[in-house]
């Protein structure tokens, strides 16, 4: 199970993508740990777990970013409430509710993780914890697809800066 600073290093990995300042990475560490707070009660992995409330607390701050951000990055920090029950998904721990109150059915994926992780040992020399093993890897592929699209998505169209251009090149021209 992803502990809180696994949390806000995805809402920091998302405040860089986004390229936002102090604030907006204030904004994705809040809302990528805002689930857990329902671990102060008897619901936790259940009330801010849930698709249910999670959703339009997303849809409200993608609506409310995307007047000061770009779209892109208004997406991606609004999506950080959902990544972190995908977070909780995938690595262990108590089930999450993710219908609550609808259903209190609790889903847990991480078997479909340590398939992965048991492969990845019966080829290493090292043996670590599963658990521990399971979050470090879930992490590393959230950080890894939140970088490779951000850049995708920022990388078409880009010029590089005039002190990089030749001595003698001509500035681009505009449209």
């Amino acid at each position: 199970m992803p502990d809180a600073f696994a949390h806000c290093l995805v809402g920091v990995v998302a405040g860089r993508c986004a390229n936002g300042g102090w604030r907006l990475y204030l904004l994705a560490v809040a809302l990528s740990t805002l689930p857990d707070l329902d671990g102060l009660t008897p619901l936790h992995r259940s009330l801010l777990h849930s698709l249910p409330l999670l959703t339009p607390i997303s849809l409200a701050a993608f609506l409310a970013l995307r007047r000061s951000y770009p779209t892109k990055s208004a997406s991606l920090i609004a999506c950080l409430p959902l990544l972190h029950c995908l977070m909780d998904l995938l690595t262990g721990g108590p089930p999450v509710k993710l219908f609550y109150p609808i259903s209190s059915a609790g889903f847990q994926l991480a078997h479909a993780v340590d398939a992965l992780v048991g492969a990845l040992f019966s080829i290493s020399p090292y043996a670590y914890y599963l658990e521990a093993t399971r979050v470090d890897l879930v992490l590393l592929a959230i950080t890894l697809a939140m970088v490779a699209l951000s850049n995708a998505a920022s990388g078409s169209g880009r010029r590089r800066p005039t002190a990089q251009r030749g001595a003698g090149a001509p500035a681009p021209q505009g449209p």
